[in-house]
């Protein structure tokens, strides 16, 4: 993979990613092959001074899956909205007898 890397100057946290697949990547060996010209993008975002969470990700793969089809090529594009975040609180813990 080739890519960049964009860091907070205040936090030193990485903030963003993008790379690009430049050889094929082999994924549980035989399974399927990630190809060349995959490229993923990864954006993080303070939600408070110490907690960084997910902003932004995308991946337009091109990979050979061999477990399905008898080696079929696929193209895949995948941005999923990252919406609402909060922080989580859970309940007490109960004490049994």
């Amino acid at each position: 993979m080739e890519g960049e890397l964009w860091i907070d100057k205040k936090t030193f946290q990485w903030i963003k990613v993008e790379a690009t697949v430049i050889h094929p990547v082999s994924i549980a060996g035989f399974l399927a092959e990630v190809e060349p010209g995959t490229h993923f993008e990864l954006e993080k975002m303070a939600l408070e001074e110490n907690l960084w969470l997910p902003k932004h990700f995308a991946m337009k793969s091109r990979a050979k899956i061999f477990a399905c089809s008898l080696g079929s090529r696929k193209r895949m594009k995948l941005i999923p909205a990252i919406t609402k975040l909060r922080r989580f609180k859970p309940p007490p813990l109960r004490s049994d007898p």
